[in-house]
C-alpha cells in the first residue's frame, strides 16, 4: 500500500453504531467496535461515537470488554453534544480526566454563528471539534466564524427521509466554500453504498428505499493540515453511521 493514501485513510471512519441505519444498543454497538479494532484494517477505525447523555451508560460496560493492547486500553470517543452545550461540556470534562474515556472529538448540532462563537471559549483543549453546518444556510456566515480557530466544520449527507439527502451541488458549493475559507471538515450520514441506485434508508425490513443519482462527490482532507476531512462521500463509508 503506497504510504500516501495509509496517511489519507488512517483513522478516517468513526464507529456510530448506535445510531441509525444500525441503531444498535450499547452492548452490541462496543463488541462490534473491539471486533473490528481486531482486524487488519483496524487503521481506518477511529472514534467511538455517542451521545454526551449516554456516557455512563457507555462506561458502566466498559469492565466487560478486555482490551490487551496496551495503546488501545484508553477508549477514544466522538461524543455527540445537544443543544444544552454548556452542561455537556462540563459532563466531557469530567470524564476526560478518567482513565478509561479519552473524548478525542466533539460533534455540535447546528447553533445560530453567533452561538458557535460563544461556544469556542469553553472547549475543553486538545479535543477536536465540529460544528454542523446546515446546507440551506449561509455558507460564509458559519465559516467565518470557524475561519482562523482550529475548529472544524461538518456536514450531513443524508438521513432518514428521501429529502434529507444533498445534491451535487448544495455538497459541491459546500466543499468549495471550505476549501476558499481553509476550514476542514467532516461528512456524517448518508447511505453505506459506493455507487448510485435504490436503497433501503435503514436496516429495517420495512425501511422506506429511496434512489441517489450522481450524489458521489468525493470530499478532501482539509487544507489546514491535522485530520481536516472524515467521512467520505454522499455515501460515508462509515460503519453504522447514521445521526
Amino acid at each position: 500500500m503506497l504510504a500516501s493514501v495509509k496517511a489519507l485513510l488512517s483513522s478516517i471512519v468513526d464507529y456510530a453504531g448506535l445510531f441509525p441505519p444500525a441503531k444498535l444498543g450499547m452492548k452490541e454497538a462496543i463488541a462490534n467496535y473491539v471486533r473490528y479494532q481486531m482486524t487488519y484494517q483496524n487503521w481506518m477505525l477511529g472514534h467511538f461515537v455517542l451521545p454526551v447523555s449516554r456516557l455512563k451508560e457507555f462506561e458502566e460496560l466498559l469492565p466487560q470488554f478486555s482490551r490487551e493492547d496496551p495503546k488501545t486500553r484508553q477508549w477514544s470517543v466522538s461524543a455527540i453534544v445537544s443543544g444544552d452545550w454548556k452542561l455537556e461540556i462540563e459532563k466531557i470534562q469530567s470524564f476526560n480526566g478518567r482513565d478509561k474515556i479519552a473524548i478525542a472529538a466533539l460533534e455540535f448540532p447546528p447553533l445560530p454563528p453567533t452561538e458557535i462563537g460563544a461556544v469556542l471559549s469553553h472547549l475543553p483543549a486538545g479535543v477536536d471539534v465540529f460544528f454542523e453546518i446546515p446546507l440551506s444556510a449561509n455558507l460564509e456566515a458559519y465559516l467565518a466564524v470557524l475561519q482562523g480557530t482550529t475548529v472544524s466544520a461538518k456536514v450531513r449527507t443524508g438521513g432518514l427521509s428521501a429529502d434529507a439527502f444533498p445534491n451535487t451541488d448544495q455538497l459541491c458549493r459546500f466543499i468549495f466554500a471550505c476549501a476558499k475559507a481553509q476550514v476542514p471538515f467532516k461528512a456524517t450520514a448518508g447511505l453505506h453504498h459506493p455507487l448510485p441506485a435504490k436503497h433501503p434508508l435503514t436496516s429495517e425490513p420495512d425501511s422506506n428505499t429511496v434512489r441517489l443519482e450522481e450524489l458521489s462527490v468525493e470530499t478532501s482532507r482539509g487544507s489546514r493540515g491535522g485530520r481536516g476531512s472524515r467521512g467520505s462521500s454522499a455515501y460515508p463509508n462509515s460503519i453504522g453511521r447514521g445521526r
